[in-house]
């Protein structure tokens, strides 16, 4: 796969447009790849790392090229947070 170049990771902080600040070990994770060049894939993966310690998914928004982390169930009634976590050129 094509490597992308990593940016403009979320702040973590929940006035960033986010509802709930974004989980410690998930914003570290997002920071060490930050201005990092790699395939998605392998971005998707090292994330994926981080999720399982909280929780949540990470998915490729390729229509606005961003990487998204997402925490907690739609069908549970309870909030869902989503984040743009990365974007990528």
């Amino acid at each position: 796969m094509n490597q992308v170049e990593l940016y403009d990771p979320h702040s973590g902080l929940a006035f960033d447009g986010a509802a709930a600040p974004l989980p410690r070990v998930i914003k570290d994770a997002a920071d060490k790849l930050n201005r990092q060049k790699m395939s998605l894939d392998e971005a998707v993966e090292q994330l994926s790392e981080a999720t399982e310690k909280v929780g949540g998914s990470i998915e490729i928004v390729e229509k606005h090229k961003y990487i998204k982390f997402q925490i907690g169930d739609p069908n549970s009634g309870k909030p869902v947070h989503i984040y743009r976590l990365l974007r990528y050129k």
